[in-house]
């Protein structure tokens, strides 16, 4: 689907103020200023429940489309703590 909007040129300056992220729940979360990149990037929060694999992939597509920049993260965070 990301693919699919991106090629359709979805809006990527769209930015909220902010939103609440299971509202009511004991994992409830804040997330200030809210555009896609960021919003992706809160995928590396536990309670979004996403790997850190395809969060840096939905990145790595965003800021392509975005800024035409193409950069594949090497270094996953904390990576270096395993093994």
């Amino acid at each position: 689907m990301l693919k699919f909007l991106l090629n359709h040129k979805a809006n990527l300056d769209i930015t909220v103020k902010g939103l609440i992220w299971g509202k009511g729940y004991d994992w409830e979360t804040y997330i200030p200023s809210v555009n896609p990149i960021s919003y992706a990037m809160m995928g590396l929060l536990r309670q979004f429940q996403r790997t850190e694999e395809d969060i840096y992939e939905v990145v790595q597509l965003l800021m392509k489309a975005k800024y035409g920049i193409d950069y594949s993260p090497r270094n996953i965070p904390n990576k270096y703590l395993i093994g």
